[in-house]
């Protein structure tokens, strides 16, 4: 324990990258002379640049995830769990290809997924002058979240007006917002599915194994990339054709060993490597343990109101999955904090930064009250919590809810010019707005629903006097011989049982009306989410007050840690094309436990038990008892058929499914999780502990070969 808390205390006060594998760097940061001397064999042009086909033309964001681009007709790998929504919304209890898998054998066998697309980045710009041109020093921070607001949504649209709907454009916050990017992205709407093993391959081991090592999950997916045939426009369509990219991976059975180097692409979502011990401790006081009681809660009446209902679990597979991973990740985070006590580490570099800072003036005036002023935010925002939370939460968790307050708020933004909408609602979103209202049918049930929505009242409900929502407080007062928890139920009941919003056709139908007609119809969803419009309005300009003042103090502090630490500081993950690097290599997380770097097919046998999620298929295991296999997929250091192998690459959730590539560019694997000890590393990156965990590529073209005998899609890859 004195070893992690040591290590982490050098990282932390580093700031500068400790070893040479910190760091999710952006494409035109990437620092070539470390990365030759640690054996890359790639000039930069090869791995970036806009105007020449490079690696990046292969890698897309896909389903919450990463994929890569494997052959020249679209093929596009990427994990299981990233595929896992995608299978669950074409399954139903006759074809349920999240447990059994599927394997298409040509184009005709493809099957288009609704509501998922995929997203290549062509291309990005330093628009920081641009976006920040309107701040004056005498804004109060409403305005100037309104004005950075307003300056990026008129960018996005003025690009994306030109671009014919060809090119999607984001506008993406850097170091907090001391800078900003435009991105330009070519998006793909019709994706199909060509093959996923079955669950008991690609999730072998499941929640029990998640962040765990050893591992032996068979963690891939192959979709499809479809255009027209021009290549101008990718919304479904019978006639269109597989996308013809500028670059796709090449993969290699030459395999891996200890010390190789080995890098990564993706989208790693969201990091908080240089935020203040304020943001420590609200995390670990408020922020992390709400979320796992709140999560713990939610799949429990989950699991009991689908237990006995195969359609159901159908339906609540892919919800199911992404909250047990939030669930053990949350408690992962917490657990991964504390005992190394990350707050007070935090609280000691900032004594340290801030005698630096009184030593001068200069300093003094530009950053002495920065750490005094964050603090004073967090007192505000600690002092309504869990409220903003539940409200927030309860959106998500609760369709039907979440259905009633997007109209609610749209027959609200639909009367204002576009760009003074909220981004959500303007022009350029309402197809993909609709879209979700239309697809939520998929995965979500009425009476599941509503069970969830009795808890989040009745949570709500609980909150002391002073956070109370005033028509949630007032429920039990219309049912005067009821107990509170027995007037929730009743009146949630009410809802549901008065709502057309669970309904696809009258949800859509619904959607164009306007407020007034909306208020005629007496709907009791819609009805409750416009009585809670005037606390949400509230909300949003709390949260406004908030974003503007930190908006103005965080870029502050990070400009002070570079000025103080000397040398690059890489940018926080935020869902951008990132580049990260390391090397093969095992670990020991305490005495006298060592890893190895990779596992293989033996461990499959012996980790099964016949029960789920240790139910490998019984193919598999005869070809493991056989042992009679191809000589291009075995390892010579396992003597066998490897399955996963571990790395020092800084990855992070969005980067699931990003190949992982050797010195020479060639893919090698695919990135698909962390170890226990990483899961902290969104705060702070330990090199003796934080591994990424990759399916070998080995053992994805043996399923392909030998388990499924798909030649349909081995036949595409080229196998170097």
């Amino acid at each position: 324990m004195r070893r992690i808390f040591i290590l982490l205390f050098i990282s932390l006060f580093s700031v500068v990258p400790l070893s040479a594998e910190e760091g999710m760097w952006l494409l035109n940061q990437l620092p070539m002379k470390t990365l030759e001397s640690a054996g890359l064999q790639l000039h930069q042009g090869n791995i970036y640049q806009p105007d020449k086909p490079s690696i990046s033309d292969a890698i897309v964001q896909i389903g919450g995830g990463t994929g890569s681009i494997v052959s020249e007709s679209g093929l596009v790998i990427t994990n299981h769990h990233v595929a896992h929504s995608g299978l669950q919304m074409v399954s139903d209890s006759a074809n349920n290809y999240v447990e059994a898998g599927y394997s298409a054998t040509n184009r005709g066998e493809e099957i288009y997924v609704p509501g998922y697309k995929a997203y290549l980045a062509v291309e990005f710009t330093d628009v920081t002058k641009e976006i920040k041109s309107g701040i004056t020093d005498d804004m109060n921070p409403e305005e100037r979240v309104n004005t950075i607001d307003d300056a990026i949504k008129q960018m996005e649209e003025k690009y994306e007006s030109e671009a014919e709907n060809i090119y999607h454009y984001d506008v993406s916050e850097f170091y907090d917002g001391h800078e900003y990017y435009l991105f330009k992205y070519l998006e793909f709407k019709d994706i199909r599915l060509v093959y996923a093993p079955p669950a008991s391959i690609g999730n072998y081991g499941g929640d029990i194994d998640n962040w765990m090592w050893p591992r032996h999950t068979g963690d891939f997916a192959f979709f499809r990339l479809y255009t027209n045939p021009d290549m101008t426009n990718s919304e479904h369509s019978d006639e269109n054709v597989p996308y013809q990219p500028k670059q796709y991976l090449k993969f290699t059975d030459d395999g891996v060993k200890k010390g190789d180097f080995t890098f990564i692409l993706g989208y790693p979502g969201g990091t908080q490597r240089f935020r203040t011990s304020y943001s420590v401790k609200y995390a670990v006081n408020q922020s992390y343990p709400f979320q796992i009681d709140m999560y713990e809660n939610a799949l429990d009446i989950i699991d009991e109101e689908t237990r006995e209902n195969e359609s159901l679990q159908i339906t609540y597979a892919d919800r199911k999955a992404s909250m047990k991973n939030y669930y053990k990740n949350f408690h992962g985070m917490l657990e991964g904090l504390t005992r190394a006590d990350l707050l007070q580490i935090k609280k000691n570099q900032e004594a340290d930064f801030q005698k630096w800072v009184v030593q001068k003036r200069s300093r003094k005036k530009q950053y002495g009250d920065v750490l005094d002023e964050i603090e004073e935010i967090y007192a505000v925002r600690d002092s309504v919590f869990p409220q903003p939370a539940l409200i927030k939460s309860m959106s998500w968790l609760t369709r039907t809810y979440y259905a009633a307050s997007v109209m609610d708020k749209w027959s609200l933004e639909k009367e204002k010019p576009n760009l003074e909408r909220e981004s959500y609602y303007m022009e350029r979103n309402l197809p993909r707005l609709k879209e979700r209202l239309k697809l939520m049918q998929r995965q979500f049930d009425p009476a599941v629903d509503k069970e969830i929505m009795k808890y989040f009242l009745t949570e709500l409900y609980n909150l002391p006097p002073e956070l109370q929502v005033e028509p949630i407080a007032t429920i039990p007062a219309n049912y005067t011989n009821l107990s509170p928890e027995e007037a929730i139920s009743n009146f949630v009941d009410s809802l549901y049982a008065n709502t057309q919003l669970t309904k696809t056709d009258r949800r859509m139908g619904i959607f164009d009306m306007s407020r007034e007609e909306m208020r005629n119809l007496n709907d009791s969803m819609l009805d409750f989410a416009m009585d809670l419009r005037p606390f949400k309005d509230q909300l949003d300009e709390f949260d406004k007050r908030i974003e503007g003042q930190l908006n103005r103090l965080r870029p502050a502090y990070i400009q002070g840690l570079q000025a103080w630490m000397g040398g690059d500081i890489y940018p926080d993950a935020n869902f951008t094309p990132r580049f990260t690097y390391g090397d093969v290599k095992g670990y020991s997380p305490e005495d006298a436990v060592n890893y190895d770097y990779i596992t293989s097919v033996n461990g499959i046998a012996q980790k099964h038990t016949g029960e789920d999620p240790f139910d490998a298929p019984e193919k598999l295991l005869s070809l493991i008892e056989n042992g009679d296999f191809p000589e291009q997929y075995v390892d010579s250091y396992l003597g066998t058929v490897p399955v996963d192998f571990l790395h020092t690459t800084d990855i992070t959730g969005g980067n699931s499914g990003s190949p992982v590539m050797d010195a020479q560019g060639r893919f090698i694997g695919i990135a698909f999780d962390g170890n226990w000890e990483s899961i902290s590393a969104d705060w702070v990156f330990n090199p003796d502990l934080t591994r990424s965990i990759s399916v070998d590529a080995r053992y994805i073209l043996f399923i392909l070969d030998e388990f499924a005998e798909n030649e349909y899609v081995l036949d595409e890859l080229r196998v170097e």
